[in-house]
């Protein structure tokens, strides 16, 4: 009889008073419904203890359904005052939850952070449609407050000893990674899932998407800039340390940290060398900390990933100039995109000889130092390029050389004070040569000559037609030279020394044959299809 009239209070309280003469309690879709009308009012006084006595009353009803749709209701609802007081209230239901019953409350919170999950996946969908853009974002960000209020709530539970004790590993795992996601969505925008904060592959995405202000400012310079002026180096620092604190939130371990800002300034890097016409790469790598980095292999392929996409700019730059003008043009468009190729190339040879050869790894070493010599050769060509083009050639590597001195100074503190380090004290003065001496050999060489000539080595020397699996295309008419032709060239314009050395990597390359070729598949996987 007690409980007869606490339901017909009950009834009266949330249906009206004429409402019992129509309810029936030997009716359980009356009970059912009873308890999800009750549960729509969330901002009623004891609403969860009303609806966990007729739970009680109609055992037909789950309580964990009823608990889970009352928050599910309370998440989902408008806010009256600020952005969080939903997500305090889910709060203050899950501690009367773990009064009444803890065993039902973490499950209960079990069910809700799978919920919430689920949420940010729906609205992250509608986010990337742009479909009712600012609501998908408003309930990704209600969820994420959500999930964070009920699993602090069970965290505390489980520290003070009020628990169930089942759940306090996985409340602790997912309240770090709801966390985490909170920051993203209110400190830059980013809406990530459960899932995608998981994968590797989405927080490089993410790291990478927070170094886009970076990409473009240095997009942004168009005209070729030089390394030795600091104000855009200036303009880059706080942009990076920015995009480098984000991830080390996403990360929970310095290791992690290194592995996921290696991989992200990598893909950010190599972005920037593929579009622009200056060495914005280099001075990212440097700005980043990327280019002395020895800590893992990570670094390593990203400083690596940057190569090959110097080495295939230059390569598409050289197949463009092949195919549609004279090796002997004298136009000067093609004459500055000669001399861009040529710089791609020394970039992609100054990294691999200062910055990658020291710290590569065992296994890899033997790879990267013919790429690097193969490089520094393809430089050694360009240098002989005639109207100009070689002496601006050897002036910009002597600037970037100065530039590596520079930065290996920044980095190195020595434990005692000079004005010139000591090993510039220790370093013989250069000669002073004869103004009436020559130094070289031959004549020099039509620029679009050399690229063409030096490109073409680089392709024969990386083996592209013979280390791939499939059958290969037909070139076009204008194809590659073979490395006898490009010797024939060089002896018959006098260029002795440099034919001979060209002769001797290619031999030392050809030799070992099987086992470069498998090292090229270990080492440059996508050179098959870079430099195609």
């Amino acid at each position: 009889a007690t409980r007869l009239l606490a339901i017909d209070s009950l009834v009266r309280k949330y249906c009206g008073n004429g409402a019992q003469e129509f309810f029936r309690v030997s009716d359980p879709s009356h009970g059912t419904k009873l308890v999800q009308h009750v549960c729509r009012h969330i901002d009623a006084s004891m609403v969860l203890c009303d609806a966990l006595m007729l739970c009680d009353a109609f055992t037909h009803v789950s309580k964990l359904d009823t608990c889970v749709s009352l928050l599910q209701r309370v998440m989902v609802a408008p806010s009256k005052t600020n952005g969080d007081s939903r997500a305090n209230q889910c709060a203050s239901f899950m501690r009367e939850i773990y009064s009444n019953d803890a065993i039902l409350a973490e499950r209960v919170g079990e069910r809700m952070a799978g919920y919430c999950a689920g949420t940010l996946e729906d609205y992250r969908k509608m986010i990337l449609q742009k479909t009712f853009l600012e609501e998908a974002k408003r309930q990704a960000m209600a969820a994420t407050f959500s999930a964070c209020s009920m699993l602090s709530v069970m965290q505390d539970q489980a520290i003070g000893g009020k628990g169930a004790g089942n759940g306090t590993s996985f409340a602790q795992k997912l309240l770090r990674e709801f966390q985490k996601i909170s920051k993203l969505q209110s400190g830059c925008g980013i809406f990530l899932t459960i899932e995608e904060l998981r994968d590797p592959d989405s927080c490089t995405s993410v790291v990478s998407e927070l170094l886009k202000p970076c990409i473009d400012l240095l997009l942004s310079c168009k005209n070729f800039f030089d390394l030795r002026d600091d104000s855009l180096r200036n303009e880059l620092k706080p942009l990076v340390a920015t995009a480098r604190q984000w991830c080390a939130i996403l990360c929970d371990t310095p290791m992690k940290v290194s592995q996921l800002w290696s991989r992200a300034v990598g893909v950010a890097a190599s972005q920037v060398a593929e579009i622009s016409t200056n060495h914005g790469s280099l001075l990212l790598l440097d700005i980043a900390g990327l280019l002395d980095e020895r800590s893992g292999s990570s670094s390593f392929h990203s400083k690596m990933s940057v190569v090959l996409t110097l080495c295939s700019r230059a390569f598409s730059e050289a197949c463009h100039l092949s195919s549609s003008r004279s090796l002997v043009s004298q136009n000067k468009a093609d004459l500055s995109t000669s001399f861009f190729a040529m710089r791609c190339m020394a970039q992609a040879s100054l990294l691999l000889r200062e910055h990658i050869l020291m710290h590569s790894p065992l296994s890899t070493l033997s790879s990267s130092l013919s790429l690097g010599l193969l490089t520094e050769f393809i430089c050694e060509i360009s240098t002989r390029a005639d109207m100009g083009i070689g002496e601006r050639i050897e002036k910009y590597i002597d600037m970037l050389r100065i530039e590596t001195r520079k930065h290996r100074q920044r980095s190195f503190t020595p434990s005692f004070k000079s004005d010139r380090m000591l090993a510039d004290k220790k370093l013989p003065s250069l000669p002073i040569l004869h103004p009436t001496w020559y130094i070289g050999d031959g004549l020099l060489l039509q620029p679009l000559e050399n690229l063409f000539l030096s490109m073409s080595f680089f392709k024969r020397m990386l083996h592209i037609e013979s280390t791939s699996s499939s059958k290969p295309e037909q070139e076009p008419a204008n194809q590659f030279m073979e490395t006898s032709e490009i010797i024939n060239i060089l002896e018959a314009r006098g260029a002795h020394a440099t034919s001979l050395r060209l002769l001797q990597l290619s031999t030392a390359t050809s030799m070992p044959q099987s086992s470069s070729q498998s090292n090229s598949r270990m080492m440059f996987p996508n050179a098959q299809n870079i430099l195609k």
